[in-house]
């Protein structure tokens, strides 16, 4: 009776569920239907009827650390219900994902340059703006009469191996990009002459310490002082020319440092004050022409 009763009603107190353990799990031992090593314990509880005339019906349950009588098909029908509705969750998250992903794409990444090919203009998009996808091992950047505008792209300071750069005679707007001066193996020339640039000139421009042919800003639209940092540019011995331009403010002093040896072209411009002297005593070592004129010089 008291087995009976014990799997009839798995609400009882732990103290007698507790109390109860001992003997069902002697009795269903000796029965050979519990191992000495398992928790479970095989119950019998009334049915009112059953077909094999036993009138006894089978439910396997076991005690949990607290003595709580625990029914184990009800915990796997749980378990496999937790699993499902866990599944039907993680499906519904990743089809939002999904359509969140259709509605937004992401955008393109930035295209990695050839590590070996330099491209032409016909490798480039049809567009005004000038060539900025190039290997970095580039060394000659010229595109000349090619009648580009826009801007000078802030990219090409990643072309830190140019020794050539030339952009001469386009129609080029904005500012020179201080983002130039990284390219500070330039050997030959820096050529942004003839287009319509504005604004002040970098100082990082100094750094083309190495420049030996040809130093040309001439005929744009550039304006304020001229960096005092320009005279680190001594190596240049063939062309330094700045003329036509709306420079102001004097003519730096430094620039006496400079060995130009051929054109020294400074006219045009709005240069006040006296030449220094040291800047007017160029005149007599360049073999090819000197000019200061058209300033508002003496003022």
């Amino acid at each position: 009776r008291s087995l009976m009763s014990f799997g009839r009603a798995p609400t009882r107190t732990r103290a007698s569920a507790m109390h109860a353990a001992p003997l069902i799990a002697t009795v269903l031992v000796l029965l050979g239907g519990l191992s000495a090593e398992s928790t479970a314990i095989q119950t019998r509880r009334s049915t009112g009827s059953a077909s094999d005339g036993s009138g006894l019906a089978l439910r396997e349950v076991y005690f949990d650390h607290d003595g709580k009588a625990v029914d184990l098909s009800e915990l796997i029908r749980s378990k496999q219900e937790e699993a499902v509705a866990k599944a039907v969750e993680e499906e519904r998250a990743r089809m939002a994902r999904r359509k969140l992903d259709e509605e937004n794409p992401c955008p393109t990444p930035f295209p990695t340059p050839s590590p070996t090919l330099l491209p032409t203009l016909s490798d480039q998009p049809t567009v005004p703006g000038l060539p900025i996808y190039q290997p970095t091992s580039t060394t000659a950047y010229e595109y000349s009469s090619a009648q580009f505008s826009r801007t000078i792209p802030t990219q090409l300071g990643w072309l830190t191996a140019v020794t050539v750069f030339n952009l001469y005679n386009n129609e080029l707007t904005g500012p020179v990009p201080t983002q130039l001066g990284l390219m500070t193996a330039m050997k030959q020339y820096f050529r942004i002459n003839s287009n319509v640039l504005s604004g002040t000139v970098p100082t990082e421009l100094g750094n083309f310490g190495q420049l030996t042919s040809g130093f040309q800003i001439r005929k744009n639209q550039l304006n304020g002082a001229l960096p005092t940092e320009l005279a680190q540019l001594s190596a240049v011995t063939v062309q330094w020319l700045v003329e036509h331009n709306s420079f102001t403010s004097s003519i730096p002093t430094e620039l006496g440092m400079l060995n130009v040896e051929v054109n020294l072209w400074l006219n045009n411009n709005e240069f006040c004050s006296d030449v220094p002297s040291q800047v007017e005593a160029l005149s007599s070592s360049i073999g090819g022409q000197y000019q200061d004129s058209s300033n508002d010089i003496g003022t």
